[in-house]
């Protein structure tokens, strides 16, 4: 009977064990991983040898690293989808390659370089045709030593020839090709993008070719729909143009629409304290980006979300000269401010900042900042476990005073002129696209 007893304590205990296994294998199962590396190698076409301290850029993003010793690079934690890999290093031709990122996975990017002294660049690879153009030059540069030989490499029907296909280009010398597109194939208010690849003995090097369907050339809403939570053009009011989705703003104090913006509308001013008043966060979301354009603008409070009470997170403010953003206000004194170029010259510009917090790898927040449709710098700060700012905000705050952790003081910036107030709450924008909004709303 006893030995009955044990035997049926075991059989218990066997069972228990198997159930914990398969519980444990189940929620194994469920953790799933949103995000993908790059990693891969750069070598020598000729030995096959490693090639050490080769520049690697990664697009979009603009992200860069130097290989090792061993001719290795890597980037990790990016988001599922496609991009570009950039190679480059003294005396070889630079190389480029596409790579698709899967998450949860490590996917292989390898690049070889051919040694040689000729070097392609091409000086604006963003062919933004927006809502009317049908043809754009772009120009390829020789920036070595050697003569390049080059062809185009493209497959999207809509594109009708770029002309010249192919040709020769001395050293220091330069080319250009003018690409032609078939409007009557792109549907109204749609987009489209391709990259036209030039291929040369001095490496390739990709054109990123993009237009806009709509049939009204003059509405730049209709330029980077995807994900566009609000767009605000205070044309004489605060109201979203993006229907059924962010509120109405107010202005609070003193405000005027004055003439004269970029893209030949009105513009709103804010004097003394007054400031736009958004009643929701607006931003206050891991991935997003927001972009607007300023003039004169100055050291003080440009933007943050009130959460509650005298609480602000998600500040960006002007010091010295240089912008400062932090999401989380604990950590906002040891967040650098951005390295760019001087936006105090009473011009106007295009502000753009996309912010990607990645919680699930890292206690870290990266911000970019892009002005007047180029990368400027990114940025990175801790985030505050213990206090989520983030699904909390009350409210948008554009313009006007504001004290962060009841001691740091950013007064009003008085006659700051802004206009075209787009917001993505659930996306980050590509290089490509900051380019097409600057392009569409009055960018040169």
């Amino acid at each position: 009977m006893q030995k009955k007893g044990i035997k049926a304590m075991k059989n218990i205990f066997k069972l228990l064990l198997i159930s914990l296994l398969i519980l444990n294998a189940a929620c194994t199962k469920n953790e799933v991983n949103l995000y993908g590396d790059i990693r891969g190698f750069v070598t020598n076409t000729v030995t096959g040898e490693p090639i050490r301290n080769a520049n690697v850029k990664l697009l979009p993003g603009g992200n860069t690293t130097n290989t090792g010793s061993d001719g290795s690079y890597e980037f990790k934690n990016l988001s599922a989808g496609q991009y570009t890999v950039q190679v480059m290093s003294t005396n070889y031709q630079s190389n480029t390659k596409g790579v698709t990122v899967y998450a949860g996975e490590i996917n292989q990017c390898d690049i070889p370089l051919t040694p040689g002294s000729g070097i392609l660049e091409i000086q604006n690879p963003n062919a933004y045709f927006g809502t009317n153009n049908k043809s754009l030059s772009v120009t390829l540069k020789n920036i070595g030593k050697e003569t390049l030989e080059w062809y185009v490499d493209y497959n999207a029907d809509w594109i009708v020839s770029v002309s010249p296909a192919q040709g020769k280009i001395q050293e220091n010398g330069v080319a250009i090709i003018t690409i032609r597109i078939d409007r009557t194939k792109i549907p109204e208010n749609a987009e489209r993008s391709t990259t036209i690849t030039v291929v040369s003995n001095g490496g390739n090097v990709p054109i990123y070719v993009s237009v806009n369907g709509s049939t009204n050339p003059g509405n730049a809403s209709n330029v980077v729909r995807n994900g566009m939570y609000a767009y605000y053009t205070f044309e004489s009011d605060t109201k979203n143009l993006i229907s059924g989705k962010g509120k109405n703003g107010s202005i609070i104090n003193t405000g005027n629409y004055i003439t004269g913006s970029p893209d030949g509308s009105k513009a709103l001013e804010l004097q003394n304290d007054g400031y736009l008043n958004i009643p929701e966060g607006m931003i206050d979301k891991e991935l997003f980006s927001i972009s607007f354009w300023v003039k004169g603008i100055a050291d003080g409070h440009i933007f943050h979300v009130g959460a509650g009470g005298s609480n602000s997170a998600f500040n960006l403010n002007m010091h010295d000269g240089k912008l400062k953003f932090g999401v989380v206000s604990y950590y906002y004194t040891y967040t650098p401010s951005f390295s760019h170029k001087n936006i105090t010259d009473d011009s106007w510009h295009m502000i753009t900042l996309t912010s990607d917090c990645r919680k699930t790898k890292s206690d870290y927040i990266t911000t970019s900042l892009y002005i007047d449709g180029e990368m400027a710098d990114v940025v990175s700060e801790r985030f505050y476990i213990g206090g989520d700012d983030y699904n909390a905000g009350v409210k948008f705050v554009l313009g006007g005073e504001n004290t962060i952790n009841n001691s740091l003081l950013f007064p009003s910036i008085s006659g700051l002129q802004i206009d075209n107030l787009r917001i993505y709450n659930t996306r980050v924008l590509t290089e490509l696209e900051v380019m097409q909004i600057y392009q569409a709303e009055g960018g040169l």
